[in-house]
């Protein structure tokens, strides 16, 4: 059951997700402050931008192919979805994604 979850997390299947998995984490283990990454920090600003337009490509591009119901199954049915599995469904990178946009946004005073 384990593994069945882990392949919507790792996005290793995937060329695109998977470099937005390891873009984001090495950012933020560049990050000074624990691994935190301070949106709103002058020496953090070009980051977030870089990781925001590599966020929106990829929400653009794969976003509508993403079936987050096969995870939503393989977390409440483990074991009996295996075959549903497919390198595009990285909830992980969606998620991702969705929160460093959402950052960006809130950077820009998009939102508040």
């Amino acid at each position: 059951a384990k593994t069945d979850i882990f392949a919507y997390l790792n996005c290793d299947g995937h060329k695109s997700w998977q470099g937005f998995r390891t873009a984001l984490g090495l950012t933020f283990s560049a990050s000074k402050v624990s691994g935190v990454l301070d949106p709103f920090g002058p020496e953090n600003r070009q980051d977030l931008a870089e990781l925001a337009s590599f966020a929106d490509t990829l929400l653009v591009e794969h976003f509508a192919s993403v079936d987050i119901g096969n995870f939503v199954a393989v977390l409440s049915e483990p074991g009996l979805t295996r075959n549903k599995q497919r390198a595009q469904d990285c909830v992980y990178g969606v998620v991702s994604a969705l929160y460093i946009r959402g950052q960006e946004l809130l950077t820009q005073g998009d939102i508040s």
